[in-house]
């Protein structure tokens, strides 16, 4: 597990089917009497932060102020509800404290899914997929959220193929890399195709490499 020093990050998820709940091993999570560490940079220095998507084909600059993490070893896990015909209902991250054996809720999305969540590195932020709209159109939106449930950000967004498949963050916080995977068409028929996309998280930029 990711305790309060954070030794190590893992990001091993394991998925349930019957409940759609994911699992992420090995989360520090903060207690509830943390607050953000001070810092030097103004806020007025700080780039906006936004749950909308950013303009199509661009991406957003991350914010990550600094969380002070308690002492607790924490289980954050994901849990996904779907109606009869497939469509998100609500999606949530929540964490377990192993020692007081409490729960609590980092954030609920309503009308979305959750998928490739992971931890960060230091144990302060989660990066993840939010899911919405129907299969024919659907919004696949890369975000943030700190592990207290504030700054939850929208990083970069796709409205339609390719969707964002397993978006891996490096250990240093600088860059996400992402997997797009859609379906090509031309006249030697139907094939899979990916298509691999950098984005920079300091400041928004993005990089494609098919």
């Amino acid at each position: 597990m990711y305790t309060s020093q954070i030794t190590r990050a893992s990001r091993i998820l394991i998925s349930c089917l019957a409940g759609c709940v994911i699992f992420l091993l090995a989360a520090s999570a903060p207690q509830s009497h943390v607050s953000a560490s001070s810092s030097t940079t103004s806020h007025a220095l700080r780039p906006a932060i936004s749950t909308s998507c950013p303009a199509p084909g661009t991406g957003r600059a991350a914010v990550l102020p600094s969380l002070t993490l308690g002492t607790h070893q924490n289980i954050v896990y994901v849990t996904n509800k779907v109606s009869s015909s497939f469509l998100p209902l609500s999606g949530t991250l929540k964490r377990y404290d192993v020692t007081t054996r409490s729960k609590t809720t980092i954030v609920s999305l309503a009308n979305q899914n959750i998928a490739s969540a992971q931890v960060s590195a230091d144990g302060q932020w989660i990066l993840f997929v939010a899911q919405s709209g129907t299969s024919s159109s659907p919004l696949f939106k890369l975000q943030l959220i700190r592990m207290d449930g504030q700054f939850l950000q929208t990083l970069y967004c796709n409205t339609a193929q390719p969707s964002i498949n397993e978006p891996q963050w490096s250990t240093n916080r600088k860059l996400i890399v992402r997997v797009s995977r859609f379906a090509q068409h031309d006249h030697r028929g139907s094939a899979n195709r990916a298509i691999v996309l950098h984005v920079y998280v300091e400041c928004g930029h993005r990089s494609y490499m098919a």
